[in-house]
């Protein structure tokens, strides 16, 4: 497979979820394109980055050129190395203190490791950050949980109305993210919650699941 046919999905995931880790972007080419590994999903970012279409920083993250200069308004690319295949520096701290939502970031682990069947997704309304459509027209929803904010968005979790959902229950499978693994087991029953995983960056996934529950409602 050329690095051209690959290229969308990229530009895809950009468009929607600005800026990204590099990581999550080379994790969805492996899951959405047959015969793509790491390797080559490195190469394709790096083909992308050399045609200009986006910029990777040392510390992993992964953005187009227009929200670099949104970012820092660097609009002459002063501090961009092109010649470099991390031709940024450092950009965690810079995105810490932007309006990233760190918490959609962290949700969308989950949707690239469900790719190609997550792909009809959409940014949702609190609690939910990531919401999308799986082959067999589930309706998945994800909300990731910072450490020290646990029982009180459990709490909101679990005061979710329930009964505007009768007939969709069956299809609707809800999913935790937590941020540290301290409070697990207090992730209320009842509301559609069907996996509660905690980040990991170990895992290839960088998520492990905790708890898969035979009933979510």
């Amino acid at each position: 497979m050329k690095n051209s046919e690959c290229e969308p999905l990229v530009t895809d995931l950009l468009y929607h979820f600005n800026p990204v880790r590099t990581d999550q972007l080379k994790r969805a080419l492996t899951k959405y394109y047959e015969g793509v590994d790491e390797e080559k999903a490195g190469k394709v970012l790096i083909s992308m980055q050399k045609k200009r279409s986006l910029l990777m920083s040392s510390d992993g993250w992964t953005l187009t050129k227009g929200k670099y200069v949104q970012l820092t308004g660097d609009d002459r690319y002063q501090y961009v190395d092109f010649q470099s295949e991390t031709p940024l520096s450092d950009m965690n701290e810079i995105l810490v203190r932007s309006d990233i939502n760190m918490k959609v970031i962290h949700c969308l682990w989950i949707l690239v490791d469900m790719l190609p069947a997550s792909m009809e997704f959409a940014l949702t309304h609190k609690p939910w950050q990531i919401s999308f459509i799986s082959r067999k027209r589930e309706l998945f929803e994800v909300a990731y949980i910072p450490y020290e904010e646990e029982l009180l968005r459990f709490e909101l979790l679990a005061n979710l109305p329930k009964d505007l959902y009768d007939e969709l229950k069956p299809n609707i499978k809800r999913v935790v993210i937590l941020e540290k693994a301290v409070h697990a087991s207090k992730v209320p029953y009842g509301v559609g919650i069907k996996f509660v995983v905690v980040l990991d960056e170990k895992s290839p996934a960088h998520y492990r699941i905790l708890e898969k529950r035979d009933e979510a409602w």
